[in-house]
């Protein structure tokens, strides 16, 4: 059985773990915690920070702070070209959306943008609703960078956490998920199409999505990623939610140093 027939488990104890995590233990005294900010892009990691460009549907406009920089930690790119060589044999590659990211930028889509969406598409919901849904998809962030708090920083604070897909490295298509980047719905939860797979039959395209998603999973849980079970792009390394998901002693990055 090769990676695109093994199944993406059932998320719903991970869903369950994730409540909690920013209260996960960090060692702050770790080796992993000194490592440097690299940009993904001048190692040979194709992306384009998605919240920097204009044509980023479904926001359409650069967003507050955000920076063209697609910043990881030192262990995180070694894994990501670990990632990369499994997939050159396939004629495939991985494509960043996103990687460290200014807590402007997390305040803005926190408290604003996201909440802001929902209502307009829910406009029946409760505040306690709207703000329940945020959080499946968005952390909390903080008044301002020096203000984080290292014992419990937002995921993207960390130089942990990417989000990504899959490309050719030939034509440069991205590989079909059946779900857009940032889309705040169901279908972003990575086992989706396994889940509907067990209900009814799969249309073509939903097979392909589940068969990509599945690559993806086992690409990066090989590498030693771990994925947001909410989100089928996101995957981190070392930070408090991949952590607290795996059940590891203690999480290795806090917040992340950029020079900005």
């Amino acid at each position: 059985m090769n990676q695109m027939d093994t199944p993406i488990p059932d998320m719903t104890e991970m869903r369950k773990r994730r409540s909690g995590a920013r209260s996960y233990p960090i060692d702050l005294a770790a080796p992993e915690n000194r490592e440097r900010a690299v940009d993904v892009r001048l190692h040979g990691i194709a992306g384009a920070n998605y919240y920097y460009r204009k044509d980023n549907p479904p926001y359409n406009h650069r967003a507050p702070a955000a920076i063209p920089e697609l910043f990881v930690r030192e262990g995180v790119l070694s894994r990501l070209e670990e990632v990369n060589a499994a997939l050159a044999l396939d004629d495939l590659e991985v494509y960043l959306f996103d990687a460290y990211r200014p807590v402007q930028l997390q305040n803005y889509f926190h408290d604003e943008w996201v909440p802001s969406y929902l209502r307009k598409k829910n406009p029946d919901w409760t505040d306690e609703e709207i703000l329940q849904e945020v959080g499946n998809y968005w952390a909390r962030g903080a008044a301002d960078h020096t203000k984080i708090d290292p014992l419990s920083p937002p995921p993207h604070a960390t130089g942990g956490v990417v989000d990504l897909t899959l490309r050719s490295r030939t034509t440069k298509e991205e590989l079909p998920m059946g779900g857009v980047f940032d889309d705040v719905s169901r279908i972003s939860f990575v086992d989706h199409f396994e889940k509907e797979g067990n209900l009814r039959a799969l249309t073509k395209h939903e097979h392909e999505a589940r068969k990509n998603r599945r690559m993806l999973y086992a690409v990066m849980i090989r590498a030693g990623f771990t994925v947001n079970p909410n989100e089928w792009w996101h995957y981190g390394f070392g930070d408090q939610l991949s952590s607290s998901l795996l059940r590891a002693p203690h999480a290795v990055y806090s917040v992340m140093q950029v020079d900005q």
